[in-house]
């Protein structure tokens, strides 16, 4: 699978240009998860905002985020991510935290 990703994206990848940043608002984030354990790969995930619960860290119960985060890591590899936790799971998504993530996105400060 890494072959046939290399062969699709190689020529898309920047190499001299500044890095992508990239964005996930989804249930968060576990760290603990096997596909963060490397060092560089921890250096990459630069911020972590918690809209759901403003004294939370963002750390996803559920699995999706986590999931996401994995696979953006695996085809972006120089992209800094950003995780912002804008629901505990995908059983109902609340309006209000939706839109006070719209209104701080572009600097995305702390809650």
């Amino acid at each position: 699978m890494e072959d046939i990703n290399e062969r699709i994206f190689s020529e898309f990848r920047r190499q001299d240009a500044r890095r992508v940043k990239i964005g996930i608002l989804d249930t968060g984030i576990d760290m603990r998860n096997t596909a963060f354990q490397a060092k560089n790969v921890r250096r990459r995930i630069k911020k972590r905002v918690d809209f759901v619960d403003p004294e939370g860290r963002g750390v996803d119960v559920c699995g999706h985020g986590t999931h996401c985060a994995a696979l953006i890591n695996r085809v972006a590899p120089a992209a800094d991510i950003y995780i912002g936790r804008v629901t505990k799971d995908w059983s109902g998504l609340d309006e209000e935290v939706v839109a006070k993530v719209s209104s701080r996105t572009p600097s995305f400060g702390n809650p």
